[in-house]
């Protein structure tokens, strides 16, 4: 299990002095469901798409 930050990210909570540690804040996900989460709401690296 992973912990994922739901439904905002670690940035968004910190940006609304909201605690990232809480667990209400949050949720388990598995390895692969977590990288296919990240991907789609965070997508960087090589794969980065400019927005118009």
């Amino acid at each position: 299990m992973v912990a994922d930050h739901w439904p905002l990210d670690r940035k968004q909570l910190v940006a609304r002095a909201m605690n990232p540690n809480d667990p209400a804040h949050g949720r388990g996900l598995c390895e692969p469901c977590d990288r296919v989460d990240k991907a789609g709401r965070q997508p960087g690296g090589w794969n980065k798409r400019r927005r118009r």
